[in-house]
């Protein structure tokens, strides 16, 4: 089995990362960075480097998974969190040729969150094998700005102007224009004006009547949400009737605002929700400035004010170790 495998920059294999060795071990050959190569072979794992432009992280990986898919790869590995799984499954969506199979993921969680879904622990590695391993189809949220794909979000889809991010060792809100236009890392205060009085929700042509007083903006699908109290979830129950349905939620406060100061424990937040399937486009449009686009924590600066959701059904096939 040949695979590609896709570390963040900070990550270094280690005795911590044992399982992760060992998956690595079982493959025939493992396609990587050249300075991971070195590691790998160190490691005894079969491994050649393959080195990119060097234009930049995501065009990088992107480079890398164009390389992988040429080479005939059986299966992506990734080792950080939920954003670098996210960019190397999206370019592989984005890069594969029409009608082929779901691209095959396992991703070692090494970042700085490790939510899930496509980020799964490794557990029994080293007595069941890759072979042991469960197969898990999974739902994405596709992201369009203006007739632009930008990337699939697994997790989430948010739209606002910071992202959670690490900094000097901790986990902050940080700006996700300066990131996705710069790749500076820069702490900012969570914006409170991200729509304008233009704010639009459009399902399939048809405006919807949203309210007002947002402040974050959040998709996702609702593939994993069985395990929420549906006294909780509401009428997003109903969602689960359906195999593959997703959620548009509109929110009076910032839920991912690192600043405590911020946070009054016994306040209430409104939230607006809609569903919807594989079979609907959902637009949105009337932003701030401040609004940006984050898919599974990476930034993307907003080029249009017209953004695309759409849900593709069994987008990739993770591998998720057995417990």
């Amino acid at each position: 089995m040949k695979a590609l495998f896709v570390p963040n920059p900070g990550f270094h294999l280690s005795e911590r990362s044992e399982d992760l060795i060992q998956v690595l071990r079982d493959m025939d050959e493992v396609i990587t960075t050249p300075k991971m190569a070195r590691a790998c072979r160190e490691n005894v794992i079969t491994a050649s480097g393959f080195e990119p432009r060097g234009t930049g992280y995501v065009q990088d990986i992107a480079d890398m998974v164009a390389h992988a898919l040429q080479s005939g790869v059986d299966l992506f590995i990734t080792a950080g969190g939920d954003g670098t799984a996210s960019y190397v499954a999206s370019s592989a969506i984005m890069l594969q040729k029409e009608g082929s199979q779901p691209i095959r993921i396992l991703s070692y969680p090494a970042g700085t969150e490790n939510i899930g879904p496509i980020v799964h622990k490794l557990n029994n590695v080293k007595t069941n094998g890759i072979d042991g391993m469960k197969e898990v189809k999974l739902d994405a949220i596709e992201v369009s700005s203006g007739n632009r794909i930008l990337g699939y979000g697994f997790n989430d889809v948010i739209i606002g102007n910071t992202y959670l991010g690490t900094l000097d060792g901790n986990v902050v809100n940080l700006d996700a224009k300066a990131l996705a236009l710069e790749g500076r890392k820069q702490r900012a205060l969570v914006s409170h004006d991200i729509v304008t009085d233009r704010f639009r929700v459009e399902l399939n042509g048809t405006d919807m009547d949203m309210r007002r007083g947002i402040l974050q903006i959040c998709a996702s699908p609702l593939q994993f949400m069985e395990k929420v109290p549906h006294v909780v979830m509401g009428g997003l129950m109903y969602g689960l009737d359906r195999e593959h349905a997703a959620t548009l939620a509109l929110l009076d406060r910032n839920l991912t605002d690192t600043e405590q100061s911020n946070w009054d424990l016994h306040s209430i937040t409104n939230t607006t929700h809609l569903c919807f399937d594989e079979n609907d486009t959902l637009k949105l449009s009337g932003f701030t400035e401040n609004a940006q686009i984050i898919i599974d924590g990476n930034p993307f600066a907003r080029t249009e004010d017209e953004v695309t959701l759409r849900l593709r059904p069994w987008a990739v096939t993770a591998l998720w170790a057995e417990d």
